[in-house]
């Protein structure tokens, strides 16, 4: 058996259409306005990422020179090793760029020293408001320290009086015993046909 299908809307939900106020209006003005690129930022934009890249292709091409040289290479190997070429080249190719840019080969060392400079500074901040932190945690683990000492030497004292009380007690009781079993075994290999006591 199957139920039939309706043959359109109930009337309890049939509405009327809603006219929305945003409908009338064109959409040309809610479009997002046009992208205004200087065209002078995106060429050098293009400049710098060429720069780069060329800069990875010459450290790649310097260390595969250097360690191509059979004896030289074996000790620069290890040391072109430590500067991966993805983040060297980069940088490299960026700076001389950079350089090239201001007509000052080192100009970019001048720019990374501020930077350097901000940093140590900012560095150099942190330490000293971390300092007192770091003197407040150092007093208070010398003050876990010096109570640990006193539990240790306390642990030890205790530690001190059971070894002398065993000594006092349980020492003379295996000596008792340890005779008594040295007395046996006399009589055993004197006489072996008498029976223990």
């Amino acid at each position: 058996m199957s139920w039939p299908a309706p043959s359109g809307p109930p009337p309890s939900l049939a509405m009327p259409p809603v006219q929305l106020p945003w409908a009338s209006r064109e959409r040309s003005k809610w479009a997002p306005p046009p992208i205004n690129r200087n065209r002078r930022t995106s060429v050098r934009k293009a400049k710098y990422a060429a720069a780069m890249v060329a800069g990875v292709v010459v450290v790649d091409l310097a260390k595969r020179i250097l360690n191509a040289i059979p004896v030289l290479g074996l000790f620069t190997k290890p040391i072109l090793d430590l500067f991966p070429t993805i983040l060297l080249g980069p940088a490299l190719g960026a700076a001389a760029y950079y350089g090239h840019e201001q007509g000052d080969p080192l100009a970019a060392r001048h720019v990374v020293a501020e930077k350097a400079q901000v940093v140590k500074r900012e560095v150099d901040t942190v330490v000293r408001d971390l300092s007192e932190e770091v003197r407040a945690r150092n007093a208070a683990l010398a003050r876990q320290m010096e109570g640990s000492q006193a539990l240790v030497e306390r642990t030890a004292r205790v530690a001190a009086e059971s070894v002398a009380e065993m000594e006092r007690t349980v020492v003379p009781a295996m000596e008792q015993g340890f005779r008594t079993i040295e007395v046996k075994a006399r009589q055993a290999f004197e006489d072996p046909n008498r029976p223990p006591r």
